[in-house]
């Protein structure tokens, strides 16, 4: 007797279930919410050409975080080093600090100013030196702007 009464006390359950599904099937859904009006400049923008669609977006200007702190020791020629310091904003200001090691005059040299970027947005100009911009590094260039080859060329870097 007590079987049959689970028994049927648990069909029960299990149809009230089932009528509960059903009905929340069958109620309305609310209504989607009206966006707002995309204004046409937004909507339908100039087209931009592929050539400079790929330009900018391959940049080391644009998909690089090229903005922070970078120091390294540059070789030099009549001293043990050169310390630099390079601190490049966003907004493209710059505070350049170089301190000549084992140098008897002591010397120290120190710039500000605003950084210029290369037509192909690759290369930065700081006071008269250009650095290739690179993941997380600057890459000091020669005066005609090309990469400093030989024994000593990994050295000519700026670590972020």
């Amino acid at each position: 007797m007590k079987k049959s009464v689970l028994l049927l006390l648990l069909a029960s359950l299990i149809m009230a279930g089932c009528n509960e599904q059903k009905a929340t099937e069958t109620e309305p859904t609310a209504q989607p919410a009206q966006l707002p009006e995309i204004p046409s400049d937004i909507a339908h923008p100039e087209p931009v050409s592929e050539a400079e669609s790929s330009a900018s977006a391959h940049s080391a200007k644009h998909a690089l975080d090229w903005h922070g702190t970078y120091t390294g020791t540059i070789p030099c020629q009549d001293c043990e080093g050169i310390a630099t310091t390079l601190i490049v904003t966003a907004s493209g200001d710059y505070q350049l600090s170089q301190i000549y090691l084992g140098d008897q005059q002591n010397r120290i040299y120190s710039d500000d100013g605003q950084i210029t970027w290369n037509d192909k947005g690759n290369t930065i100009t700081v006071g008269t030196q250009q650095y290739f911009v690179a993941e997380n590094r600057l890459i000091q260039l020669d005066q005609q702007g090309q990469r400093i080859n030989g024994d000593l060329a990994d050295f000519y870097q700026l670590q972020k």
